[in-house]
């Protein structure tokens, strides 16, 4: 994404991350200037899907999404969320 985003700036074209993984978007799309990626993609529905394990899914707050605070790109479960799990070995 990051050479994406330098081809872009390079010939001054705006990089609008797609929203599969708003957490990522949002970390790559506040690292770069602001004219560059004026704007981060999120799909209503679907977001709240694809971030239902989240301990911290990125949400839009009035219309924005605000800088993540934490460390790492956002993508810790919340563990009360998971109903049970087991550990897949190979080999």
């Amino acid at each position: 994404m990051l050479k994406i985003a330098a081809l872009a700036s390079a010939y001054d074209v705006q990089l609008i991350p797609h929203g599969h993984s708003v957490p990522v978007n949002a970390h790559l799309g506040f690292a770069q200037p602001a004219p560059l990626v004026p704007l981060l993609e999120y799909l209503l529905k679907w977001n709240v899907v694809h971030q239902w394990f989240l301990a911290h899914p990125v949400r839009p707050e009035g219309g924005l999404i605000h800088p993540p605070t934490r460390p790492g790109i956002g993508m810790e479960l919340d563990d009360a969320k998971i109903e049970s799990s087991r550990e897949l070995r190979l080999g």
